[in-house]
């Protein structure tokens, strides 16, 4: 019992700490979120990426693992991830010839970051 705890917290204490150390869509959202709208969009970020992991662990408890290692659906949320990270990077090099640093807070282009936390 003693062992299968403490595997359990060392597997979710690595995985967290993997996905904490390496920057993906979600950092790039906070760092352009927050400073916009300050110290409340990180916090906002993670309770909308809090939601749609707890969804995913939902899904999990009831089930549906077989549903998630099909190859189709694999493949699936593979492109579906690629096309989120291509519309980003596009929608970054757009912004390039406008880019200007100002001190200046200005309206976000992006949903609520509760919504963007989700997507992320």
């Amino acid at each position: 019992m003693l062992f299968t705890l403490f595997t359990i917290f060392a597997s979710s204490f690595v995985i967290a700490l993997s996905g904490a150390l390496m920057p993906g869509p979600l950092l790039t959202a906070t760092i352009s979120e927050s400073s916009r709208r300050g110290f409340w969009a990180g916090p906002l970020l993670i309770v909308g990426h809090a939601v749609l992991e707890l969804a995913l662990v939902i899904a999990l408890f009831l089930g549906l693992a077989p549903f998630f290692q099909m190859p189709a659906v694999f493949a699936a949320s593979a492109l579906a991830g690629a096309v989120i990270l291509i519309w980003m990077a596009a929608g970054m090099l757009r912004s390039l010839p406008t880019l200007r640093l100002s001190w200046e807070p200005h309206q976000s282009k992006m949903n609520h970051p509760v919504v963007s936390g989700i997507l992320m």
